[in-house]
């Protein structure tokens, strides 16, 4: 995962890899940290998401769980909520919420905010307060009936796409019993992004097909970004800009919001850099 955060100094990313995570400023050339585990064990994945709380950072794996770090204290990632994890098929997203935001409608939900922590393990999605550690979470959303593969807090609730393609709404207040948004056509969700633009509420997501997908929200228009046949995986979300990563990892396909028919712009960063894009971030 590649996650962009306003750090001491400037921009920074948090990158996972097999068992840790960097935090790698965007004007440098090196992490200025690795986040590592106290006797890494083999794997076959690595870390899907993280966020940074202060001077800590929290991140999933499938098969690592919850961690969590001190970077400050330079500590090795502790296990979080382990009972929760233990035996887990899939530990994917995690969210920082905070809301209200200045910035509202430029970035993952309407606002970023209150300090609330979402994590998706398995079926469910989780939820506890962002200011220090806790015994158990505050909420569980339950219903999806299949594995969350993406999430999006905002301030009207709680959204979620599945590996079924679902994408899901818990109303604030509601932890069961979702609203179907969109019902899928079996494959995964892999992004999900709230975009408010004009007082208009876009839902924009991907699902492994050849397009993005953006549901006006309150309103059965939905606009379809064509990818011309390429299987899209993740795209990444901006009020001028959409950019998308292949499903063959080769390039990134770009749109303007306002021209969904083809991408404006192809760059074929394999061919250019010898190496597959495992994911994007706007800065």
């Amino acid at each position: 995962p590649t996650l962009s955060l306003e750090g001491r100094g400037g921009e920074v990313l948090l990158v996972g890899a097999a068992t840790g995570v960097y935090l790698w400023p965007i004007d440098a050339s090196v992490p200025t940290h690795t986040l590592s585990l106290r006797n890494p064990p083999s794997v076959r994945g690595g870390f899907n998401a993280a966020v940074q709380v202060g001077d800590r950072v929290i991140a999933t794996h499938s098969e690592l769980g919850i961690r969590e770090w001190d970077v400050a204290a330079q500590s090795f990632g502790e296990p979080v909520f382990e009972s929760m994890t233990r035996g887990a098929k899939a530990v994917r997203d995690i969210e920082l919420y905070l809301s209200p935001s200045p910035f509202q409608g430029e970035g993952r939900g309407e606002g970023q905010g209150a300090g609330q922590l979402y994590c998706s393990i398995d079926d469910r999605v989780i939820v506890w307060p962002a200011g220090g550690p806790v015994d158990r979470p505050a909420r569980i959303c339950t219903g999806s009936g299949a594995v969350i593969t993406a999430i999006c807090p905002t301030d009207d609730g709680l959204y979620a796409g599945n590996s079924n393609g679902d994408v899901l709404h818990w109303p604030a207040g509601r932890d069961d019993e979702p609203e179907v948004i969109h019902r899928g056509g079996r494959r995964p969700v892999e992004s999900l992004w709230l975009l408010t633009t004009h007082g208009v509420q876009r839902l924009i997501y991907t699902d492994t097909s050849h397009r993005i997908h953006a549901r006006v929200l309150g309103d059965s228009f939905i606009c379809h970004y064509e990818a011309g046949g390429q299987t899209l995986r993740r795209v990444e979300v901006a009020p001028d800009l959409l950019v998308a990563t292949t499903e063959l990892r080769d390039r990134l396909l770009c749109f303007n919001p306002g021209q969904p028919a083809r991408p404006t712009a192809s760059i074929p960063l394999a061919s250019m850099t010898g190496r597959t894009v495992q994911d994007v971030c706007l800065v």
